[in-house]
């Protein structure tokens, strides 16, 4: 490795950089001009442990619910796919099969979880920004569910006593047919 010309730090092997720190602070691994603070273009990443985010509610202001979620929700179409790994073979791709979504098409729903890489033309889906679109889309799906079963339960009770008058009107038919 080493410095280079515009003061970032380069860690090679055999010749092929696999780790560049900019100037700005900004870490690449397996890429030459990280687009984020820290870019890893060499397939997939683990941890130990929950990747954590800020969600400290005095560092948000303008705080709305999400509304109409189911409908979002419906509006996303999930695929499988396989990548195409002729287009970029410096790219380190997990097997074939995957699920996801087409990033042009969830940011015509969802643009907020969309992110376009203007130095390399590329967009990229923040996953973890659909999860609370879909627990809304749970919750006003289960509104919906209670609401159905308790118009059932008024159906059954208005079925039984819709029987139970009817057998009344029966039994006096009968009464009236042994009087006649």
């Amino acid at each position: 490795g080493g410095v280079g010309t515009d003061g970032f730090l380069t860690f090679s092997t055999s010749g092929t950089e696999k780790v560049r720190i900019q100037n700005n602070g900004w870490v690449g691994i397996g890429i030459p001009v990280p687009a984020y603070p820290l870019h890893v273009a060499l397939g997939a990443v683990a941890g130990q442990g929950a990747y954590v985010n800020l969600s400290d509610k005095r560092f948000k202001t303008n705080i709305n619910p999400i509304k109409n979620a189911v409908s979002i929700v419906n509006s996303i179409q999930g695929v499988t796919f396989d990548w195409n790994t002729k287009l970029d073979s410096t790219l380190k791709f997990e097997g074939p099969n995957q699920p996801g979504f087409l990033a042009q098409d969830l940011l015509k729903v969802l643009p907020e979880a969309v992110s376009y890489d203007q130095s390399n033309d590329r967009y990229s889906v923040a996953y973890s920004k659909l999860i609370p679109f879909l627990l809304e889309a749970i919750k006003e799906q289960q509104k919906e569910i209670e609401l159905l079963q308790s118009h059932s339960q008024f159906q059954r009770e208005e079925n039984q006593q819709l029987k139970l008058q009817l057998q009344t009107v029966l039994s006096d038919i009968e009464y009236l047919k042994t009087v006649l």
